[in-house]
């Protein structure tokens, strides 16, 4: 009985050993596959951030307030989402308010031209009225009278 004892013994220990190698193992496959998935979730994450800043640089602001929305449902903990939308959505305010103001100043633009060109066409019709006048005036004679006398003569009454 003693020769089975230390058989079992070494039988049990090397299966206790074993098993502990499996459990470290398959520990170890957990973490890495844990940490798998965060560097998987991490990429999708930047690449959806990316994807949103390129679609604001593009004026897309609907395209990147959803896209913001989707990172918001897939990664809750990551960012604070809500103000990202509120400054999306004051850039495209303040997009919207440089359009208007940039077609206002080139309306503005346009008026002064037609403004100019009118100005230009009524200065060179007074230039040409002014020169009418002239030469007409000078043509005209005055006679000119030799006495002191005036022209009508005072009666008395």
């Amino acid at each position: 009985m003693k020769e089975t004892q230390p058989k079992k013994n070494k039988f049990v220990k090397v299966i206790l050993l074993l098993l502990i190698i499996s459990i470290v193992i398959n520990i170890k496959l957990s973490i890495d596959n844990k940490n798998t998935q965060e560097i998987k979730n991490d990429k999708q994450y930047y690449n959806l951030r990316n994807q949103a800043n390129k679609q604001i640089l593009n004026g897309d602001y609907e395209l990147a307030i959803n896209t913001y929305k989707k990172i918001k449902e897939n990664f809750p903990l990551k960012d604070n989402f809500d103000s990202s939308i509120k400054l999306i959505l004051n850039q495209k305010n303040r997009s919207n308010e440089y359009d208007s103001l940039k077609e206002k100043t080139n309306t503005y633009i346009k008026d002064i031209k037609n403004l100019e060109s009118e100005n230009i066409i009524i200065n060179n019709h007074y230039k040409k009225l002014l020169q009418d006048f002239n030469t007409k005036n000078n043509k005209l004679t005055f006679n000119k009278t030799t006495s002191n006398t005036p022209p009508f003569k005072k009666t008395r009454y």
